[in-house]
């Protein structure tokens, strides 16, 4: 009786250090990121710019950059901080266990069996999931009309604003299940090589979303359109064609609905199905700034191939420290306010 008491004992004292030093590791990685943001916050109040940006970026534009990351910064502090107060008392309260429990309980009571692993742990990641939604929603809505609005970012009404937190859970909610169930079967079949068989269906996993998603998922927030022939056109066929890069098609995304600043992405899955996508203001287009970033991004298809930059002058290069590898300065263009 005796021994079993201190075998139990022992058991739960190594389940609490084990839990402090969880909890403990979980603060000295916070204290270390935080260290870091406030050399960078510091880095963010400097006065003068970078020696190779001088007279490619106006003052008047990197005033208005400094104060954007200053705003950015002070938000990221106060986030992070909430964040790790929510993270410790999880771990400390043992909240995860109590809610797995209680995920169990809600399958019974709906009639289905909470033996059932796939039931139990979709229940489970369905309850996580509406607390995360929670708990994220007030800096998502801070962040979005309150930050990015300040700095004329943000164009997205309320509605479309939650209208596309809707999607997103739709699409978690039709296409979560599937992968999460064939993770299980796998995990439950795998045996000894558990390992190879959660790479290949991960890996196939990845390839299989980077082609359906500019083509299924991506039109259900933004709405696409074939970039025009003309001029614009023929110089990102013509910048594409000089890298080797595998373009099949060009569109226009129109963001005016929802950001106030150019921004652009790349997607393709593989050299059949390749996706070069501009997303760019229709109403602030200039071809010069389209074509720089297009450039830019552009440039970094070379390297994922190869590993260097094809004709590339390292010594003018456009960043906000020195680089090794990067376009040349004298490709970009002026940005003016």
């Amino acid at each position: 009786m005796l021994a079993g008491g201190y075998a139990v004992t022992t058991i739960l004292a190594t389940s609490v250090n084990w839990l402090f030093a969880s909890d403990g590791f979980m603060i000295l990685m916070y204290i270390f990121e935080s260290f870091l943001d406030v050399r960078q916050h510091a880095a963010h109040k400097l006065p003068t710019l970078a020696k190779h940006l001088v007279g490619v970026i106006s003052q008047k534009k990197i005033e208005k950059s400094r104060a954007y990351s200053l705003d950015k910064s002070y938000f990221h502090f106060v986030q992070e901080f909430v964040t790790i107060l929510m993270d410790c008392s999880i771990l400390y309260f043992r909240i995860l266990p109590w809610f797995w429990k209680r995920s169990g309980e809600f399958m019974v009571n709906l009639g289905l069996n909470a033996e059932n692993e796939i039931y139990h742990t979709l229940s489970f990641l369905a309850g996580v999931m509406v607390w995360s939604q929670i708990t994220d929603l007030p800096f998502s809505l801070y962040s979005t009309f309150v930050i990015e609005a300040r700095h004329g970012f943000n164009k997205q009404t309320m509605w479309l604003f939650f209208r596309d937190m809707i999607k997103g859970i739709v699409l978690a909610i039709v296409i979560g299940p599937p992968i999460v169930a064939a993770i299980i079967v796998i995990v439950q079949k795998g045996g000894p090589y558990l390992a190879i068989y959660l790479w290949g269906f991960m890996l196939i996993l990845s390839l299989v979303m980077m082609t359906i998603y500019p083509v299924l998922i991506a039109p259900l927030f933004n709405k696409f359109t074939p970039l025009p022939q003309g001029e614009l056109r023929l110089k990102i066929e013509n910048l594409a064609s000089s890298l080797k890069f595998p373009l099949k098609k060009l569109f226009v995304v129109d963001g005016s609905t929802r950001y106030g600043v150019l921004a652009l992405s790349d997607k393709w899955a593989c050299d059949t199905v390749a996706f070069y996508v501009i997303c760019l203001l229709i109403y602030r287009r200039t071809e010069p700034n389209i074509y720089g970033y297009g450039l830019n991004l552009s440039s970094h298809w070379p390297t994922a191939k190869t590993g260097q930059w094809p004709n590339v002058d390292k010594e003018k290069t456009v960043g906000s420290g020195p680089i090794q590898n990067g376009p040349s300065q004298d490709l970009l263009p002026k940005i003016s306010d």
